[in-house]
């Protein structure tokens, strides 16, 4: 029997099959050493190896001949059929040890790289269908964490750190293979979990961008461009790569390609060619041509062109456009609603429309943008004689109904008549009405043709209200905002549709006018515009069907003529816009059903939507595309103030301004609100107005208005009327919370609810606009719409509900800040807990990487509670937070926060007495001062300390401190006095019972032993360490031991077994972001490199520990240079 039918699965704990049925390879140390041997990919190795590799450095004394049965024992599982002392095919002896003979094909890990090769192909030549299958089925191969039964010896970590990084190549590749077959939702969820676990690796943002900007959502693209780049700038001091910069650059063009391009590498980041790449080729490559070509636009091929005699003749190039949806002609303008030909006769039986149908037949030269007999322009649609429903100029509902012909094809085109307001009145701006705005134009020559049966002229509406003469800024929306409405957007579309969103203020209906006057001339059929008072003082929004009214009317519809129903007016509506170009503006929408009603629904009629709310509905049925309003950049406030006040006053006090734009939270009519009081008072000061501002901060005083429209508490108010009763109450009840923005477990802590229906309220004050979601599950509340909250909740809400909330408030955090401390520091003991309230909601933290990214997101939510607290005298729960704060302070250096909290907590505890959380304190500074470098200082907290347990008769944190002097004594290199402290410690911690703290000391005694030349004690000392801290899951104290092994194997001239030491301890020192002793086990990495004339690899690890000391602001940087110095001036003699 041999290897044909054998599998190996190492990706997840080892399996091995044999025609498919799993082998029992029997305990943990066998499946270990069978691990051993196939990670040599059929290289022998020797038994002394593999003893030492197996039982870690520790055999037990029979260790050789225990192996041997072990490998008897495996050549039976594995060879069932081989003769008793018959020769192995399999596990077979060599002269240099044992070697498995394994065929590549059988294991998994090499199906999983050729998966992964062949997908890679498959997408760079363009198959992103067969990719995506390929790597889904390749990725399936993973059962969980790489040779998992050896994942914790040293031989399996370089392997397993190799497999790891492919996999999550490999997980990039899906993500672009999902992209290349359109499936961006998917790609955006897998490329948000790649992130999320992966919070630096820039390849995953990158494809997170391009994912998010395919499936439209480019500010929420742009919006994780700026988390990642403010992550690279806060944790490495770096900038975002060239490839995640030509990313930015592609979606600020709208340049993203589907899929990746080929002859890369699909699921890496573009690379030299990044901006080519992302855009997909070049000039014109990208952005197909509008179907029917550029030329054309309202032409109708099928319509019937006109005799001298006045009959209907068959137009050149007849004929229903491939292109054009629903069997539309090239002009894009829809057939007959009734299926037939929609023609009328005329008193002497002649078609008075075309056979198509469409009410603009090629009877009338004239009509901007199409053409009729031989190219001469065909007229505008012209809504003629009622038909069966009673809707003027409809014929059976659909489109306008007939008219008669003109005189002759040949006949000179008719003088355009003067423009004529229409026959209604029109509304003043701002009413309310759709005509509202200048008086309509008659558009379309031929209005006076005597034959025509039409009762009114069809007229060209110019309705938009005036643009702001200091708007400024806001040029990546403007540009995108522009795109949308000039290109039409996809070509394919019927209709395209722009929706801004915003908080209210923010400036949405003043961009969108400003945009809409831009593109005007891109219109020449006109604009169209209604306020539809979504959010009005009166609390009544306009019916759609008024609006409709005023649309008619501005088109030429004698009010008479409008139809009754909602129906008949949409129809009529989007009849007379059908083949013309005119652009809607719908401002101040309330919800998708006040809008669906006035959308044309055809081509060359785009529509821009403003509201507070977000209208997902016609996001997801009607295809808008949302563009998000955030706050301007404060470059563009101060253009805008130097229009509204005159660049000489913004110039002549630019600190003020900055003041100014600082206190009205740069929130764009709060600035208009100020810039109008300091216009009307030009004898004011701009510094004056800043005080003004500073004196009432934190309300809205400064922001009010007998202008209700530009009072900012009022316009405040008609959002907040609208939400639910539980919406309202969780949107004042923020107020409470400080800041800068909070998770749903937070706020359903705040309200008392569980996560579920919070969540749910949160989605309502989005929807709303009165909170932001800037992240998954994190949401922020603008500063003056915070004020505004606290004005409510103190209206509102009695004392004693506040309270209650603030209550829970604490309690969550204190909770989930223990529970993420206890991941991130092993020297703990935690302040006596009391289970939270049944109200309470407190998150599951699992792991350390959960830890961080918990700590991460709510570090100055929590150091602005403990300091809050610090001023009154902090509680329990205040106190829980500053303990599990301390470990993320820690990890991350974050001294000065660790000071304030522990000396908050330290002066709590002197006023209450608690001598034993008092010695903590003191301790705990200690130690921070010792890593600032301030020896007598943190000697000082830490003799109190020790005074102070050895007090209490508390041995385990009698340890604690003990190590903390050995850290001081070894920084200021009193080695001897350190090592005097370990040991001290060591005795204390074995007295106390504490495993982890005992495994902590014997790591410290064995390092000092190390650095004081005693080798050989020093690795049995920290042997034993390692087997302490087995199972325990400690993963810091663990690195800290690699890293002392790979000290004492390089100082044995063990230069393997060092490095292998040494990249152990790093990739644990980087799972739990200890950027700090990264960098000192990568300056002992290189150590060892040089050591074992390796120059150019100890550069690279020295190279990486400089910059890593540099962004921490660490010392010893200045041996590292001179380190990498050596190295220049040894290769240049």
């Amino acid at each position: 029997m041999g290897t044909e039918d054998l599998s190996v699965e190492l990706l997840g704990p080892l399996v091995v099959r044999r025609a498919g049925r799993a082998l029992d390879l029997g305990p943990p140390k066998r499946r270990v050493l069978l691990i051993r041997l196939l990670v040599e990919d059929g290289h022998a190795v020797s038994v002394d190896q593999l003893c030492e590799d197996v039982w870690e450095g520790n055999p037990p004394a029979n260790v050789t001949s225990t192996l041997h049965a072990h490998i008897s024992r495996l050549r039976a599982v594995l060879e069932p059929e081989r003769r008793r002392h018959g020769k192995s095919e399999i596990l077979v002896t060599e002269p240099m040890g044992y070697a498995l003979r394994v065929p590549p094909e059988a294991r998994d890990t090499v199906q999983f790289e050729r998966g992964v090769a062949r997908a890679r192909r498959l997408l760079a030549d363009g198959r992103a269908k067969d990719a995506r299958e390929e790597i889904e089925t390749t990725l399936a191969l993973w059962r969980g964490t790489a040779l998992a039964d050896a994942s914790h010896h040293l031989f399996a970590g370089r392997e397993t750190s190799r497999l790891e990084e492919a996999r999550l190549t490999a997980v990039e590749l899906h993500v672009a293979a999902l992209i290349g077959v359109a499936e961006s939702e998917q790609a955006v969820a897998t490329a948000e979990e790649l992130t999320a676990r992966h919070p630096l690796r820039e390849a995953g943002w990158g494809l997170l961008m391009r994912a998010l900007y395919l499936s439209g959502r480019q500010a929420h693209a742009l919006q994780r461009y700026e988390e990642i780049r403010v992550r690279l700038a806060d944790e490495l001091g770096v900038d975002p790569g060239p490839e995640l910069r030509a990313v930015h650059r592609a979606i600020l063009r709208h340049d993203v390609a589907p899929s990746a391009r080929p002859g890369r590498r699909a699921g890496d980041p573009p690379g030299r060619d990044a901006d080519a790449a992302v855009t997909g080729g070049g000039p014109g490559g990208d952005r197909p041509q509008a179907a029917g070509g550029a030329a054309g636009r309202g032409t109708v091929p099928g319509a019937a062109a006109r005799t001298a005699s006045g009959t209907a003749t068959a137009g050149p190039g007849s004929g229903t456009r491939s292109g054009a949806p629903g069997g539309t002609a090239a002009g894009g303008r829809p057939p007959a609603a009734n299926g037939g030909t929609g023609a009328a006769r005329s008193a002497n039986g002649r078609f008075r429309n075309g056979p198509s149908g469409d009410p603009r037949s090629a009877d009338g030269p004239g009509a901007p943008g199409g053409t009729a007999d031989g190219g001469a322009p065909a007229a505008p649609p012209v809504p003629g004689s009622t038909g069966p429903t009673g809707i003027p100029g409809a014929a059976n509902g659909g489109a306008a109904g007939a008219r008669t012909a003109a005189p002759t094809a040949s006949a000179a085109p008719a003088p355009p008549t003067a423009p004529t307001a229409p026959t209604a009145p029109t509304a003043p701006s701002g009413s309310g009405s759709a005509a509202a705005g200048s008086a309509p134009e008659t558009a379309g020559p031929g209005a006076d043709d005597p034959d025509r049966t039409s009762p009114f002229r069809v007229v060209r509406p110019a309705q938009l209200p005036t643009d702001h003469a200091a708007f400024a800024g806001r040029q990546v929306e403007i540009a995108r905002l522009t795109d949308l409405v000039t290109d039409g957007g996809d070509p394919r579309s019927t209709a395209v549709i722009g929706l801004i969103g915003g908080a209210a203020g923010i400036g949405k209906t003043t961009f969108a006018v400003h945009c809409a006057h831009r593109v005007a001339r891109h219109f020449p059929d006109g604009q169209l515009f209604v306020n539809l008072r979504g959010f009005d003082p009166s609390g009544a929004a306009l019916d759609p069907s008024d609006a409709l009214r005023g649309f008619l009317v501005a088109l030429g519809v004698p009010p008479r003529h409008v139809p009754a129903g909602l129906d008949d007016q949409t129809a009529l509506y989007r009849s007379l816009l059908a083949g013309r170009r005119v652009l809607v503006l719908l401002d101040n929408a309330r919800d998708e059903q006040q809008v669906r009603p006035l959308l044309p629904g055809v081509p060359g009629c785009p529509v821009v939507v403003t509201s507070r709310n977000q209208l997902g509905g016609l996001v997801a049925a009607e295809g808008a595309r949302p563009l998000r309003l955030g706050l301007p950049d404060p470059g563009d406030i101060r253009e805008s103030l130097a229009r509204g006040l005159g660049a000489a006053r913004t110039d002549a006090e630019p600190g003020a301004v900055d003041d100014i734009i600082r206190l009205c939270a740069r929130l764009p009519l709060a600035v208009a609100i100020v810039t109008a009081r300091a216009a009307l008072n030009p004898d004011f000061s701009l510094t004056a107005v800043a005080a003004e501002l500073r004196r009432t901060h934190g309300s809205l005083e400064a922001f009010t208005s007998a202008d209700v429209a530009s009072d900012v508490r009022a316009v405040f108010s008609w959002s907040y009327r609208a939400l639910s009763t539980g919406a309202a109450r969780l949107f004042r009840l923020i107020a409470l919370h400080p800041g800068p923005d909070l998770s749903t477990h937070a706020a359903a802590s705040l309200a008392g609810l569980p996560p579920p229906a919070a969540r749910a309220l949160l989605n309502e004050l989005a929807a709303a606009c009165l909170a932001d979601e800037h992240v998954p599950g994190r949401f922020t509340v603008h500063d003056l719409l915070r004020a505004y909250a606290s004005e409510l909740v103190a209206a509102h809400d009695r004392e004693e509900d506040r309270d209650a909330a603030y209550r829970r408030l604490l309690d969550h955090y204190g909770h989930t800040a223990l529970s993420a401390g206890r991941w991130l520091t092993f020297q703990w003991t935690p302040p006596e807990i009391e289970p939270p309230g049944p109200a309470v909601s407190v998150e599951e933290i699992t792991d350390h990487r959960m830890a961080l990214r918990w700590f991460t997101a709510e570090h100055r939510v929590l150091n602005a509670l403990i300091l809050n607290g610090a001023g009154t005298g902090l509680d329990k729960a205040t106190r829980r937070i500053a303990w599990g704060a301390q470990a993320f302070f820690a990890c991350k250096e974050f001294w000065t926060e660790s000071i304030a909290a522990q000396t908050a907590v330290l002066r709590d505890a002197r006023r209450r007495g608690d001598r034993g959380e008092e010695a903590r304190c003191l301790r705990t500074l200690g130690g921070v001062h010792a890593m600032r470098g301030r020896s007598r200082t943190a000697v000082n907290h830490l003799d109190q300390a020790m005074a102070a347990f050895e007090e209490l008769g508390d041995p385990l944190e009698q340890a604690r401190t003990q190590f903390s002097f050995a850290f001081v004594f070894h920084q200021d290199g009193r080695d001897h006095a350190a090592l005097l402290r370990a040991e001290r410690g060591l005795a204390l911690a074995r007295a106390g019972g504490h495993a982890l703290t005992e495994a902590e000391g014997l790591n410290a005694v064995g390092w000092f032993r190390s650095v004081l030349g005693d080798h050989e004690q020093a690795l049995s000392v920290c042997r034993e360490s390692l087997q302490l801290l087995r199972g325990l899951e400690a993963v810091r104290p663990e690195a800290c031991v690699w890293d002392s092994l790979g000290h004492i194997h390089h100082h044995l001239g063990r230069y393997d077994r060092a490095l292998s030491c040494y990249e152990r301890a790093i990739v644990l020192f980087r799972e739990v972001a200890d950027r700090r002793n990264e960098a000192g086990t990568l300056g002992r990495l290189g150590d060892t490199h040089r050591a074992a004339g390796r120059p150019h690899t100890a550069r690279a690890a020295w190279t990486r520990a400089l910059e890593l000391l540099e962004e921490l602001g660490r010392p010893g940087t200045e041996d590292l240079r001179a380190k990498l110095d050596s190295l220049g001036r040894a290769r240049s003699a």
